[in-house]
């Protein structure tokens, strides 16, 4: 199992769309994994995402903070000793404002160092 939290801090962007001022409040985020491993390399993971904050604001008019959750899942398969393929997907559950959308990948992986 793991979490983890975050913070995403932004600085003001004072040439925005022919010399606005953008500023935007600090987005939060926590995410959590449920992890299987099946043997040594083969894994499976439940994936969730949480987000909040982010307003922005273009010259003193407030826009609306973002708020939004995710699921996912992701797959981990090796193909030997140094490579492996993973194949992710997640799709949103709740969006207040924000991004919706579905998310389907594939990554492929090199490990190289000591202890291997």
């Amino acid at each position: 199992m793991e979490l983890a939290t975050g913070v995403r801090f932004y600085t003001d962007n004072n040439n925005f769309l022919d010399g606005n001022t953008l500023q935007i409040n600090p987005l939060y985020s926590v995410q959590g994994h449920l992890i299987y491993s099946f043997t040594p390399g083969i894994w499976l993971g439940f994936d969730a995402l949480y987000y909040t904050g982010g307003r922005g604001t273009i010259d003193g008019k407030k826009g609306e903070s973002l708020e939004d959750t995710r699921v996912g899942v992701t797959v981990a398969l090796p193909i030997n000793r140094y490579n492996s393929v993973k194949l992710y997907g997640s799709t949103n559950v709740y969006t207040k404002t924000g991004t919706d959308f579905d998310v389907l990948g594939i990554a492929w992986q090199f490990r190289w160092g000591g202890g291997l």
